[in-house]
């Protein structure tokens, strides 16, 4: 294994920080092996971005205690919008990284995060300055997402839903029905919403900061959505570690 006991302990003396990378030094093995599907000139790039999501997604469920049922829910549409050019026939929509899945009083599903990381300051403000500003269509993103899960829930018979009519075999028809099962073995009844507090939750290595002006965001029907910058345990400094020791004992 390429991060032992010795290099946690060493990197994070801090237990908070420590106890955080063991739970995600899995994910962060599988994607530093993703990066070598990829040119070599843009791997580094690509190994940052995705070591740190990485890190600051399972940083922030640390904060999002779940139930079983809130995890299934958070992963099946987690699932849709990391294949949205199966779900919804969208090749290159722009996606979040997480979302956050909640219960109101009743029981009824709300979700109150759409999650994204940003390695850089820089990075996040290109990504709300291009003509096509990723948060609003991240948003809308989970939004069709959102709708699709709607239907799923409120029918009783896949067969009956609208969006696999056209497709009766193939891929994307057992993708659909896959997630279907998924959904209704949650036992979700309820349609899920956005909450009235829902946020757009940007997170970025310890010490990047600055004051920027961020976008009025606001849900299809109106809600405002309000952006929350907030910064991870985890430094620029400590990604670069990771990577490192990984690059150096990595044995072909």
């Amino acid at each position: 294994m390429q991060f032992d006991e010795e290099f946690s302990n060493s990197t994070f003396p801090e237990n908070s920080k420590r106890e955080i990378f063991e739970k995600t030094k899995e994910i962060v093995v599988v994607q530093l092996e993703r990066t070598k599907k990829f040119p070599a000139e843009i791997r580094a790039n690509l190994a940052v971005g995705w070591v740190f999501e990485a890190i600051a997604l399972n940083e922030n469920l640390e904060n999002h205690q779940e139930t079983n049922q809130q995890k299934e829910l958070r992963k099946i549409i987690e699932n849709l919008f990391q294949n949205t050019d199966i779900a919804l026939r969208e090749e290159w929509a722009s996606k979040p990284d997480d979302v956050s899945v909640i219960f109101d009083s009743a029981g009824n599903p709300i979700i109150d995060e759409i999650v994204e990381t940003k390695f850089t300051i820089k990075a996040l403000e290109k990504s709300i300055k291009k003509e096509k500003s990723q948060p609003e269509h991240s948003i809308k993103t989970i939004e069709k997402i959102v709708d699709l899960l709607n239907v799923m829930i409120e029918s009783p018979d896949f067969d009956d839903l609208e969006v696999i009519k056209q497709n009766k075999s193939g891929y994307r028809r057992n993708f659909l029905k896959d997630t279907y099962d998924k959904i209704k073995s949650t036992g979700v009844r309820d349609k899920i919403t956005f909450s009235s507090n829902l946020k757009y939750h940007v997170i970025l290595p310890k010490g990047e900061s600055k004051i920027i002006s961020t976008p009025k965001l606001n849900t299809k029907d109106g809600k405002p959505i309000s952006m929350v910058i907030t910064q991870s345990k985890f430094t620029f400094d400590n990604i670069i570690k990771i990577i490192d020791h990984y690059a150096e004992n990595d044995i072909e």
